[in-house]
């Protein structure tokens, strides 16, 4: 979250994930940090009710995209990946890490889930409550208040946009599965060639943290990710606790190795 800035309940609920107007932003704006224009072509494209609600989206938008951070891929990057043939599950994938950065609640929740995942590592079942519990708890410790109804919405939005990235399975009506092994590869590739290239370890990655990817199974992941183009892992350290992940590409940079996908 940038400084100064202070997310409320509401945040998550008005805007979601957006996956699919994010990808409309990011292809329709120019070099640069240019968005001119860009909610009139929202408003256009019928996918605001308003000119306003238009506007609204793209602020959203700006302020979880056009930042400045190390450990995340740059603008530019975002608008090759958004223009490319990728699926439309790696986008939202993507999308997800810059919402967990922006939003501290949404942040805080997928923390504890990866806890939880880790402690029931061998049967991570949750069901809404504990997720309106973690909530709640938030929410009491930093003093915010909110409706009864708010939560529920807030609870409603998140399953939604978890079971959207693959980070969530659908078990029964109010039960899920926990599943942080459903990044995918090109997921796992567009973050790990970014880090590689800015040169700092891959864990320090905000995607590791968004992800909740913990020494417990990175090697379980990795086998999942023999299939990336033009990049292989290899874990270094003598035990989990200490190991990193490093890698070797062919590709110069990660624009160079998207190109595959234009």
């Amino acid at each position: 979250m940038n400084e100064g800035e202070h997310v409320t309940i509401h945040s998550l609920c008005r805007f979601g994930l957006m996956t699919k107007e994010t990808t409309f932003v990011l292809k329709s704006a120019q070099d640069g940090n240019d968005f001119k224009d860009i909610d009139s072509k929202i408003y256009e494209a019928a996918m605001a009710s308003s000119k306003d609600h238009a506007n609204r989206l793209l602020l959203e938008i700006k302020k979880r995209f056009q930042i400045n951070d190390v450990f995340l891929p740059a603008l530019h990057d975002l608008k090759l990946i958004a223009r490319s043939s990728l699926s439309s599950l790696v986008k939202s994938q993507v999308y997800f890490v810059y919402l967990y950065h922006a939003d501290e609640i949404v942040a805080h929740v997928t923390d504890k889930l990866g806890d939880i995942y880790i402690a029931k590592i061998g049967d991570p079942r949750i069901d809404r409550d504990d997720i309106k519990g973690i909530l709640e708890n938030y929410l009491k410790a930093t003093g915010a208040n909110a409706s009864a109804k708010a939560i529920r919405n807030w609870v409603g939005r998140y399953l939604s946009i978890m079971r959207e990235v693959n980070l969530l399975i659908r078990k029964k009506a109010s039960e899920y599965m926990l599943y942080f092994l459903g990044i995918q590869p090109e997921t796992w590739a567009i973050f790990t060639i970014a880090a590689h290239f800015a040169g700092y370890p891959i864990e320090q990655g905000i995607f590791y943290k968004a992800f909740q990817i913990r020494p417990a199974f990175v090697s379980k992941l990795l086998e999942g990710m023999r299939v990336v183009k033009s990049v292989t892992y290899k874990i270094n350290g003598e035990n989990n606790e200490t190991s990193r992940v490093t890698l070797e590409t062919s590709t110069s940079s990660l624009k160079q190795w998207l190109e595959e996908y234009t």
